[in-house]
């Protein structure tokens, strides 16, 4: 958003981004703001589609399920919120809350594949992304989704869990006829001409620079 707003003359760019949310939870912040914006860009990490099927993922978060075919969000359980959560820490019921964490998190990593790989997390992701196409008519907004690779991806290296969220998820939207923007050929492009790192873990200032000059062209041309 940085490097965008600086290619952007007049325009206010609104970071929305939350460090560890998926798309479930984008939406879901979206949904409540306050926000009248032209133009909304939602964008999809690869590996963050498989967090919408899981209601913990470092913390407990929310998460939508599958119900005669439309989004409901699962009440089976409670997340608490920030007044909650301090209080659970002073009446000393951190300690099992932390057990709870890791033993969540290891049961991610144990099944890394086959949690990556589900199809239910493209189907719910894609359902997401119907409803803030819903949301863009409601708010009279243009709504720009694009698909950010991983690290590995633009560098060539061989990464089957991404490769099939990426097959997996291009593929159904477009039989769903949405419309996205790509970021994979671009940083593609400026990698394999540079041979500079364009991530850590995520992506650095010269990354984003690629996606922030793909973004303003893609909108100068709409």
């Amino acid at each position: 958003p940085f490097y965008l707003s600086e290619l952007l003359n007049n325009t206010n760019v609104v970071n929305m981004g939350v460090l560890g949310y998926g798309p479930e939870q984008f939406y879901l912040r979206f949904d409540k703001s306050n926000l009248k914006p032209n133009v909304v860009i939602f964008s999809i990490y690869v590996y963050d589609t498989a967090r919408t099927t899981r209601k913990f993922y470092n913390y407990f978060k929310p998460r939508f399920l599958i119900i005669n075919n439309s989004l409901s969000l699962d009440k089976s359980y409670k997340i608490p919120n920030i007044a909650e959560a301090i209080n659970i820490y002073h009446q000393n019921k951190f300690r099992s809350y932390l057990f709870s964490m890791i033993y969540h998190n290891s049961q991610i990593i144990l099944n890394r594949i086959t949690h990556y790989q589900d199809n239910r997390q493209i189907e719910i992701t894609i359902k997401i992304i119907q409803k803030m196409e819903l949301l863009a008519k409601e708010k009279n907004f243009k709504l720009i989704i694009t698909v950010i690779p991983t690290k590995n991806m633009v560098e060539s290296i061989e990464e089957p869990p991404a490769l099939w969220i990426y097959k997996k998820l291009t593929k159904q939207l477009e039989n769903n006829n949405i419309h996205y923007i790509d970021f994979l050929p671009a940083l593609q492009k400026h990698y394999n001409a540079t041979h500079e790192p364009l991530y850590v873990t995520h992506l650095k200032s010269e990354g984003n620079k690629v996606i922030a000059i793909e973004l303003f062209n893609k909108l100068k041309e709409s």
